[in-house]
This record gives C-alpha cells, sequence and structure tokens, in this order.
C-alpha cells in the first residue's frame, strides 16, 4: 500500500475491514523516498514514530501489519557518496578482475563467468571496492566481459582498480 501515512491510515484500515483482510502490508514507498538507507518521506515528519505510530493503529485494529522493504538494494536515483556504496548494496557474487583497469575503462575483463549476474534494466551495477559501474552487457564466454561500463555510478568516484595476485 503505497500511499498509507500516518494522516491516512485509519481510512486504509477501515477499507481493510470492510474487505475482510487480516493483512495490511506497507511497502518501503509508504514511508520511505527509496530503498537503500530509507530517507523518510515528509508525510512521516516524526520519522520512526510516525511509522510505529502507523503500525500499532494497524494492529489494534485486530490486523497484521506487514511491511515490505528492500534491505539490499541501491536505487539509481540516490547517490551513495556520502553514506558509502557497500552499506546499501548486496552482493550477488564476487569476481575477479583478470586485468587492472583505469577510472576511464568502459570494459572490465574478469576471470569468471558473469552468465549469473543480472540483465535486467535499472539493476546492473558492479561494485569495485567504493566504486558503482553500471554497464549495459557482459560476455558468457572467454574473454569474460562487463561492456558498455559507465564508472562512478550513483555519485561514486572512478578510480583505477588493480588485479589482485
Amino acid at each position: 500500500m503505497l500511499e498509507a501515512t500516518p494522516a491516512d491510515i485509519d481510512q486504509h484500515i477501515q477499507y481493510a475491514k470492510l474487505g475482510g483482510f487480516r493483512l495490511l502490508d506497507l511497502y518501503y514507498l509508504a514511508f520511505a523516498k527509496s530503498c537503500g538507507h530509507f530517507p523518510w518521506r515528509p508525510e512521516y515528519p516524526g520519522e520512526m514514530a510516525d511509522l510505529q505510530g502507523v503500525v500499532k493503529k494497524i494492529s489494534d485494529a485486530g490486523i497484521v501489519p506487514g511491511i515490505h522493504i528492500h534491505y539490499d538494494k541501491a536505487h539509481k536515483k540516490r547517490s551513495l557518496r556520502d553514506a558509502g556504496a557497500g552499506r546499501a548494496t548486496k552482493s550477488a557474487g564476487t569476481l575477479h578482475l583478470a586485468e587492472s583497469i583505469d577510472a576511464e575503462a568502459a570494459v572490465i575483463t574478469i576471470e569468471e563467468n558473469p552468465r549469473l549476474c543480472t540483465m535486467d534494466n535499472e539493476r546492473r551495477i558492479l561494485k569495485v571496492l567504493n566504486e558503482l559501474i553500471t554497464y549495459d552487457r557482459f560476455t558468457t564466454s572467454p574473454p569474460y566481459q562487463f561492456e558498455g561500463c559507465r564508472r562512478g555510478a550513483l555519485g561514486t568516484h572512478a578510480s583505477p582498480h588493480e588485479r589482485a595476485p
């Protein structure tokens, strides 16, 4: 439920009761502007206290409150530079650089086959130390490469990276 706020939660509870719902799920965008660090929406000026109040109202109405969040994602509209890229991302696996790259490299050669990496729109992001890098595609036969790389994504800084020995 995207629009549930402290100001209108009573109306949502009323509709849930009329529909016979036993669970009311709050989607994270009801109270947060984006995923990752969950900056509060202006409709929640009391921040956590407001969210706790909404959850209490749901529970007091005899409905099980639920919250659907994406704790392990980065959002392309949110800069991670100040917060530190590593705290808002989840690793889908580890790949190793096959050769060192400079800060402008648009092709990144790796040792492992990236076949399990995503090609979903808006989710093609690599993390090399504190730099995030977006890519257009990858190869699944040697040499394994990420192509169409754009360096310094989400407000991080493009940097050279050495191949680990």
